[in-house]
């Protein structure tokens, strides 16, 4: 048996794993872990268990954000369920924490103008060519910008734990309702948000 991810794999900064070889550590590990288990994935509720398992890990991922207000996490994977990418909201590398605030009241230091979102952090760590029918799973309903880069990715389909009635998410379900791309609210069972790290 693999043993479980943990949150000290995922680096502070970037909304990334660590470096290249813990991040190829990493990844091959959670590969083992769904692939392994890819038979009990699929039961009577059809591919929801596989859903709700890549959003667990979406969840967890977004643990690693420093934002004490949204925390957000995403999880790429391809045709064939193994993870490809993963990310978290969190400022650029190399801005510092202490001097860039998560305020959202100051219009000239609001977090909005700094912050990377988890689909952004996802699709510009991918560790594939392409990510041409590949499947995103994210915590939050993607806004705007992250659905133009997710239709420019030609992502397959989007699955999201929480949605948001704002402008920049109905501007989002617009941009992908006329892309002819696929999203679908999951709901968790309860037990599912007991993650231990």
């Amino acid at each position: 048996m693999v043993p479980p991810i943990t949150s000290d794999e995922f680096c502070e900064t970037s909304g990334c794993f660590g470096d290249s070889a813990n991040l190829h550590t990493t990844l091959e590990r959670l590969k083992i872990n769904i692939n392994s288990d890819a038979k009990k994935l699929v039961d009577t509720n059809g591919d929801l268990k596989k859903h709700q398992r890549f959003l667990r890990i979406a969840k967890v991922t977004s643990l690693r954000s420093k934002d004490p207000n949204t925390q957000v996490g995403c999880v790429i994977v391809d045709k064939d369920n193994c993870i490809v990418s993963v990310g978290y909201n969190g400022f650029p590398i190399g801005v510092d924490d202490d001097v860039f605030r998560w305020d959202k009241e100051d219009p000239e230091d609001n977090k909005h103008l700094y912050v990377v979102h988890a689909e952004m952090n996802a699709i510009i760590n991918k560790r594939c060519t392409t990510l041409h029918d590949c499947t995103v799973y994210v915590t939050l309903f993607p806004c705007n910008k992250c659905a133009q880069m997710l239709i420019q990715s030609r992502v397959k389909k989007v699955y999201f734990l929480e949605n948001r009635d704002e402008l920049a998410f109905r501007a989002s379900k617009k941009m992908l309702d006329h892309a002819r791309l696929p999203y679908e609210q999951i709901v968790m069972p309860q037990e599912a948000y007991v993650i231990e790290l």
